[in-house]
């Protein structure tokens, strides 16, 4: 897996997890990743993926 997909299947899992929701990602409130206001745009979530990557270092053991 090279993590091409990932944005795809986090779209898939916040229409999942927020089908429900009064404000969906097709409102017209615009992206942002704020309660209310739809998913990340592509740009934000790699973004945040790789922010998330430089302070999360895992050392591959316990």
């Amino acid at each position: 897996m090279t993590g091409e997909s990932a944005y795809d299947r986090y779209l898939a899992r916040y229409a999942r997890e927020h089908a429900d929701c009064p404000n969906s990602p097709d409102s017209a409130h615009g992206s942002g990743h704020e309660s209310g206001h739809g998913p990340m745009s592509e740009r934000e979530f790699w973004r945040a993926r790789a922010r998330r990557a430089e302070t999360e270092i895992s050392t591959g053991c316990c």
